[in-house]
């Protein structure tokens, strides 16, 4: 069961239990409470079950401050509301369901500034509704309990707020090992290049001279036919191991769609879904690597930024364009301002010839980045 889930679950049972009392008491008793009255409960009652099923709506992920504030004003203006118009005692358990919220969401400073402020307007009407030794004795044991709950939610919401830390940095660090990876494969092929020409080629060329020297040597001679055939073995020799430096130098067809699912497998959070070909070389190194750079940018954005859960990630061709295509389900909050990811993933393509736009889905939620790449050079 996720944290939504229980939370909603509990959260939703205290409401229904808070109301229960009082509607049975108005329909037993319709005289008990002015129409006008039982509508301002009924009011804030349906206005407390709204914001909490909005405020509840992301828990166990992180929460923009700013929203939560709303939804949980809300809830507590609501609670306190309906405890002025008709005091069963039940209207507690949900200032401490807000109080649960607070412990979950707010920094703690505001949560427990907002904790002492609920709790003292709590003892105040309930020192009116019940009289001051009854509402003070009564307003006190509500506050241990919502103390309690307060502490357990913000421990909770913590430790919960520090693993999904560690998923994103787990995640940044296999993003950041495919890199290095990739990277050092680069590196040891140019190394081993590198090595066979200054050591296999030199010696090559300096046979292929002495061969040659030899043949003018013997000319004439019965050793002039063997000598002409090892000369020939030994160009052939520096040919081929010329041939096989430039194809080490030369990075040669890339499968983009096979290190993008190298990247994707990786990644435990957020749920990348993969919509690649089964195959897809691209002869030209730069922009094979290209492509897969920006699909690492656009893991890494989502890790970091977006808070997001699910992360879909297209990736197409036809003869002349490369096409990718991604967005996610994470909150989308302000202007964007691209950084150093964004501006990096833009020049890299426009330095290709090719193209890149992001911005806020039109839905209201996640992010999209689409960029597109020529095929060739030419």
């Amino acid at each position: 069961m996720t944290t939504r889930t229980l939370l909603r679950a509990v959260g939703l049972l205290a409401w229904a239990f808070a109301g229960v009392p009082a509607l049975l008491g108005f329909g037993h008793d319709p005289g008990c409470m002015s129409l006008a009255g039982f509508a301002t409960w009924g009011g804030s009652f349906a206005v407390f079950g709204f914001a909490f099923w909005k405020a509840s709506a992301r828990a166990g992920e992180s929460l923009d401050g700013g929203r939560a504030r709303v939804w949980l004003g809300l809830q507590s203006l609501a609670a306190l509301v309906m405890l002025s118009r008709i005091c069963t005692g039940f209207e507690t358990s949900l200032l401490i369901v807000v109080g649960v919220e607070l412990g979950l969401f707010l920094p703690m400073r505001l949560a427990l500034t907002w904790l002492v402020l609920q709790s003292v307007a709590l003892s105040q009407l309930a020192m009116l509704q019940m009289g001051t030794a009854a509402g003070l004795k009564w307003s006190i044991g509500a506050l241990g309990f919502g103390a309690f709950a307060f502490t357990i939610a913000a421990i909770a919401g913590r430790e919960a707020a520090a693993r999904r830390e560690l998923a994103r940095t787990n995640a940044e660090l296999e993003v950041a090992r495919e890199h290095v990876a990739s990277l050092t494969r680069d590196a040891e092929r140019l190394r081993i290049a590198r090595e066979l020409h200054d050591l296999l080629g030199h010696d090559l060329a300096a046979l292929h001279l002495n061969l040659e020297a030899a043949k003018h040597l013997a000319a004439g001679g019965a050793a002039a036919e063997p000598i002409a055939r090892a000369q020939d073995v030994a160009r052939g020799l520096l040919v081929d191991l010329r041939k096989a430096v430039s194809a080490l130098h030369s990075d040669g067809a890339v499968d983009v769609a096979d290190a993008v699912r190298a990247i994707a497998g990786a990644v435990k959070s957020p749920t990348i879904h993969l919509d690649v070909p089964a195959k897809l070389e691209i002869a030209d190194g730069d922009r094979a690597n290209a492509i897969v750079r920006c699909v690492q940018e656009i893991v890494t954005n989502s890790i970091k930024h977006a808070a997001a859960s699910n992360l879909w990630i297209h990736l197409a061709a036809n003869d002349s364009e490369i096409e990718i295509r991604a967005h996610d389900d994470g909150r989308a909050v302000g202007d964007v301002l691209p950084g150093r990811g964004l501006t990096g993933m833009r020049e890299r393509l426009e330095g290709l010839r090719g193209e890149l736009s992001f911005g806020h889905r039109a839905s209201g939620t996640g992010f999209e980045v689409r960029g597109t790449l020529p095929r060739s050079a030419a």
